[in-house]
């Protein structure tokens, strides 16, 4: 097994996303049940369980009515709570989130044997988490199997012990001061480090060796790029999630509409019946006129009535007309419908809105897959280059060492050479000094010589040492030239 990067870093703490609220692209909904969840707690039940007796006391101890906090929360943040991290004044956040992953998608993606040993050793790492860290409460903790890579979710709130003000509050420097790992900015470095060598050994435990980060010269590693990634997706996902949010309460809020008109009509509808009973009630009381008693006369096409007979029928007339109260109370119900009216077209922009960013989310993920993947086309194209040309340089060290080894060898036999020339030019020399000293008698067509030169002729017929020497010396500087010929072939 090779070695495996490992990442061991803060999230955005999207509690939204963690918990699957929404699906994005990047997951496979199929496979969203293999989840683990450790803990899941909401924010506010959180805050009250870490400062709930803390506000309390202090509280009882307060004279004055406009020192006093009613929630915590919103005194640190001013607003109700979300489920994305908050920042105060003071720059204090919410909560935290670390995010915890072994290995890339190539070598120990979802589904595979590295994969399943990853998400093991990511299973026990969480489940000492809470030992270790005993300052931080994990409201909620996820290990993500629904993606491309195994990966662990860890949210939570800072608690530390303090003389001033409440007993305990939201700091993450002292909780990391009172968990032993120092003062500083380079705690929160400490505390990292500790809980890399945890996941370290966790690791080695279980067979799996960790590499040491890796940076190619000129580009980007695989593991800062997905980080130069990471925040791209966020920043398209913290847009969606901020219009999703704002759709929500939107959405809600049109819910509650909907339901206050419902019950606007139906009033309205008891209040017509109301008024229409009242009403014909009260008219069938008015005085009657009684026609048996009178005729009216007639002028042209009007009708000429006692007036007595008149105000009754004026009377009876004015309550057909009125309605008591409904004239107003449907100017207010139009008012009502066209409040909700506007809200809808509001909740219709919201979601457009929404899809918009989701789309652009989408994009924005598929833009940086595919520079991640050509970014590792180039990486591995890069690896096969440097392996080649140090095999290349290897080689030609070796034919460098040989070529000068050879060079050593033809100057040794150039040497012998030289020495065996020397020594058949004595003999040559002595041979034609010898010749000249001889005495040579004609006889017929032949030439009579002396005993002396027949024993000198005899002892120049044995071999000598210095003729094999030379033809030795000749054969072997014919090979040596051969292969030194070769040699530098190699080096260019």
């Amino acid at each position: 097994m090779s070695a495996k990067t490992m990442s061991h870093c803060q999230g955005k703490g999207s509690i939204s996303h963690n918990n699957r609220d929404f699906i994005f692209q990047n997951v496979d909904p199929d496979r969203t049940k293999d989840n683990i969840t450790y803990v899941k707690q909401p924010l506010a039940e959180a805050y009250q369980e870490c400062f709930g007796e803390a506000v309390r006391e202090y509280n009882e101890k307060q004279a004055r009515a406009d020192r006093k906090i009613d929630d915590y929360y919103a005194h640190l943040f001013g607003e109700q709570q979300k489920n994305s991290v908050a920042t105060g004044a003071n720059k204090q956040k919410s909560f935290y989130e670390t995010l915890v992953q072994i290995g890339t998608k190539d070598d120990s993606g979802v589904g595979s044997a590295d994969g399943r040993l990853a998400a093991k050793c990511l299973d026990e790492y969480m489940k000492g988490f809470n030992e270790r860290n005993p300052n931080f409460h994990v409201f909620n903790a996820v290990l993500h199997m629904d993606e491309t890579t195994p990966h662990l979710h860890i949210d939570y709130i800072p608690v530390a012990a303090q003389k001033k003000g409440m007993t305990r509050q939201n700091g993450i420097a002292k909780a990391l001061e009172q968990m032993g790992h120092g003062k500083g900015k380079d705690a929160v470095n400490r505390w990292r480090i500790s809980e890399r060598k945890i996941l370290e050994e966790i690791c080695n435990r279980h067979g799996i060796e960790i590499s040491e980060p890796k940076k190619s010269r000129g580009s980007l590693s695989p593991e800062e790029y997905k980080t130069v990634k990471d925040n791209a997706k966020d920043e398209a996902r913290k847009e969606f999630e901020k219009d999703f949010d704002a759709f929500s309460s939107i959405k809600q809020e049109l819910e509650d509409l909907k339901k206050e008109k419902a019950d606007i009509q139906a009033w309205m509808q008891r209040e017509k019946t109301r008024d229409a009973i009242e009403n014909k009630t009260r008219h069938d009381k008015l005085p009657k006129i009684d026609y048996s008693k009178h005729r009216m006369a007639h002028i042209g096409n009007n009708r000429i009535v006692p007036v007595e007979d008149y105000k009754i029928m004026r009377n009876r007339s004015e309550w057909y007309r009125k309605g008591v109260g409904l004239k107003e109370r449907e100017a207010a119900i139009s008012e009502r419908e066209t409040a909700v009216s506007e809200r809808e077209q509001a909740a219709s922009d919201a979601e457009k809105k929404a899809k918009a960013a989701q789309e652009k989310a989408d994009q924005a993920q598929s833009k940086a897959d595919a520079l991640y993947s050509q970014q590792l086309t180039v990486n591995r194209s890069l690896a096969e280059t440097r392996s080649e040309l140090s095999a290349t340089k290897e080689a030609l060290k070796n034919s460098k060492a040989t070529e000068a080894k050879l060079r050593g060898h033809v100057a040794a036999l150039q040497q012998e050479r030289d020495a065996a020339k020397n020594a058949l030019l004595r003999t040559e020399n002595a041979l034609i000094k010898g010749l000249d000293s001889f005495t040579f008698t004609p006889k017929g067509d032949t030439v009579m010589v002396g005993s002396d030169f027949k024993a000198f002729m005899d002892s120049i017929k044995t071999e000598k040492p210095e003729h094999r020497v030379l033809e030795r010396v000749h054969e072997r500087e014919r090979e040596l030239n051969r292969l030194l010929n070769r040699s530098i072939g190699i080096s260019l």
